[in-house]
């Protein structure tokens, strides 16, 4: 436990020292997705414990199901690409034009559709899934995530980068992509 402290501790001060634009934090609730060698970890939750600069992959901390066995509560982690990650934020809903009751209404996003490019949030107080495309989603400042899909500055895409400030008049939003560079993007090219 006294080595776990010690390497939080240096952890802390590695960010303090450097702080990366492109990292999601430590601690953001994520669920696996897209996994070729263990599908049957696809959709598992977790907890980011720390990024690998290295491997450039997340070391998550996997949940257990409170169904399991109390032997098999052991926290088991994985070493996970970004790519392999869905993060489960808090976003706000945001020009519905077919259901405008869901407008300024806050949830949570579960999953992402490649199929239709939809987010899947829950909507908490509805108790509700609902299907959303990136354009209807408003991200937290300090959100890390993935810039796509822009026709101007292609070698941008796939990129991550903090959202710093969600821009209202535009439906864009300004992404710090390193301690010089903010680059503003419509809300439709930045996922999670």
């Amino acid at each position: 436990q006294h080595q776990q402290h010690q390497q939080h501790q240096q952890h802390q001060q590695h960010q303090q020292q450097q702080q990366k634009y492109d990292i999601i934090p430590r601690g953001t609730v994520v669920s696996l997705k897209g996994l070729v060698n263990a599908p049957d970890r696809n959709g598992d939750k977790g907890i980011i414990q720390q990024h690998n600069s290295q491997t450039g992959r997340y070391i998550i901390n996997l949940s257990e199901d409170e169904g399991s066995s109390a032997e098999g509560r052991d926290k088991k982690t994985m070493s996970i690409k970004a790519a392999n990650i869905q993060q489960h934020i808090q976003v706000k809903c945001h020009n519905i034009q077919h259901k405008i009751e869901l407008n300024g209404t806050t949830g949570t996003i579960v999953s992402w559709a490649t199929s239709n490019g939809r987010y899947c949030i829950y909507i908490t107080s509805l108790k509700e899934l609902v299907y959303l495309l990136p354009g209807n989603v408003i991200l937290a400042n300090g959100t890390v995530a993935q810039i796509h899909g822009l026709q101007s500055k292609p070698e941008l895409n796939n990129t991550f980068g903090t959202i710093k400030e969600w821009i209202r008049d535009t439906n864009k939003y300004d992404i710090q992509l390193s301690p010089q560079q903010v680059i503003r993007v419509k809300v439709e090219n930045v996922r999670v």
